[in-house]
C-alpha cells in the first residue's frame, strides 16, 4: 500500500543532540524521517491494511489465498502437509497412540506450507484436545505450546 506520513512535534534545536537521538530511534523503528524545520520532523512508515501485513497471521493466511483459519485447514496444502506430516511421525508425541492430528506451534508461512516441519506436531485427538482446550475454554497459542511442551515424551 502507500506510505503513512505522521508529523511529530518536537521542542528542540533542530541542531542539538536531543534531535539526533530522536531521530536515531525513528529509524530504528524502521522509520524514514525527514527534517522539516524547527518544531517537526516528518516520519514516513509503511502501513498496511488488516490481514494484508506478511508478516501476520492474516498476512500468511491471504498469501496462502485463504481469507479464514478454517479455510486453510480446508485447503489441498494443508491436507497434503498434514499427511506428510503424519507418514513421518505416524504416532502420537505425546502418548505413543496412532497420531491422526498435526497441532501447529508456529503460524508463519515456511511452517504452514510444510517446508519447515519442526513447528508441526503429531498428536492423537485425546492429546490434540488436552493441548488446546481447558475448562471448556480455548487456549492461546502460546498456551497450548507451553501445554505440548509439557506432554511430550
Amino acid at each position: 500500500m502507500g506510505q503513512h506520513i505522521d508529523a511529530v512535534p518536537i521542542d528542540l534545536c533542530p541542531r542539538s543532540i536531543h534531535t539526533t537521538v530522536i531521530l536515531s530511534y525513528l529509524l530504528l523503528l524502521d522509520r524514514n524521517p525527514i527534517h522539516m524545520g524547527r518544531s517537526f520532523i516528518r516520519v514516513r512508515s509503511k502501513t498496511y491494511r488488516r490481514g494484508s501485513n506478511p508478516n501476520s497471521f492474516q498476512g500468511v493466511l491471504r498469501e496462502l489465498g485463504c481469507e479464514s483459519f478454517a479455510e486453510f485447514l480446508q485447503s489441498a496444502l494443508w491436507n497434503h502437509t498434514k499427511q506428510r506430516v503424519l507418514r513421518t511421525k505416524p504416532v502420537c508425541e505425546c502418548c505413543d497412540q496412532p497420531a491422526t492430528c498435526v497441532h501447529i506451534a508456529r503460524y508463519d508461512k515456511p511452517t504452514m506450507t510444510g517446508k519447515q516441519t519442526q513447528a508441526l506436531h503429531s498428536l492423537c485427538l485425546s492429546c490434540l484436545g488436552k493441548i488446546k482446550y481447558t475448562g471448556g475454554s480455548k487456549r492461546t497459542l502460546a498456551a497450548q505450546n507451553k501445554q505440548l511442551k509439557s506432554l511430550l515424551k
